[in-house]
């Protein structure tokens, strides 16, 4: 994949910075501090049709970033998911990624990411925090110290992906990212496993599903 970088003044290279929004979490209030991004940041707004009304006016003053609204199923956790298998297609480039959320599950699939690709990616509840008398505005960190936690849906969500990413399989990002959410929606249901291959199967063909299921059988 092409490296997310830019070419700045004397032939330096800057890394582009992704803000990944979970709108429903956040609303306008998480967009704070937008209207001070530059040209090589990329603000990706996730919601769906159960989201309050956006601000537009905030959205409008975003600086000179590049926004993309992007809209997903309504349901549980589907905003996560989808924040999830981006975030995942976003791990095979060179570029730093914040989510913007206060979901503190988000804190798994951070950890998962740098310890498997070493990716420059924190959670902040806003774009910014607000300016502090006498201090510059600064991204909010993610902890750096986690417990050990059982695995979650988000993890086994990135494993699926990050599976069928390094398998010879030709699928793209999208399609992963829907073999993903069918396996993370059965995880917890009786036969569980049986579903998701149907289920695949019904989504990508008997043949080609089959090929899929095989890659991730051993991750549900």
């Amino acid at each position: 994949m092409e490296d997310m970088e830019i070419i700045g003044k004397r032939g330096v290279k800057i890394i582009e910075t992704h803000y990944l929004v979970d709108y429903e979490n956040v609303n306008g209030k998480g967009l704070s501090g937008c209207k001070n991004l530059k040209s090589n940041d990329h603000i990706d707004i996730f919601f769906t049709s159960n989201a309050k009304t956006i601000d537009m006016r905030t959205i409008a003053d975003h600086g000179e970033a590049n926004l993309k609204m992007i809209e997903v199923p309504s349901g549980k956790q589907s905003a996560d998911m989808h924040i999830g298998s981006y975030l995942g297609y976003l791990a095979g480039k060179k570029c730093k990624v914040v989510i913007v959320s206060r979901d503190t599950d988000y804190d798994n699939v951070i950890k998962f990411w740098k310890r498997e690709r070493g990716l420059d990616v924190s959670r902040s509840s806003q774009i910014r925090t607000k300016k502090a008398k006498g201090k510059k505005e600064k991204d909010v960190p993610v902890p750096e110290t986690y417990d050990t936690p059982k695995p979650t849906h988000s993890e086994v969500n990135l494993a699926v992906i990050r599976k069928l990413h390094n398998s010879e399989l030709e699928i793209n990002y999208l399609e992963v990212g829907q073999v993903a959410s069918i396996a993370v929606r059965n995880l917890d249901k009786e036969d569980g496993k049986g579903q998701t291959k149907d289920a695949i199967a019904d989504l990508f063909g008997k043949k080609r599903g089959k090929q899929i299921y095989q890659q991730i059988k051993d991750l549900i």
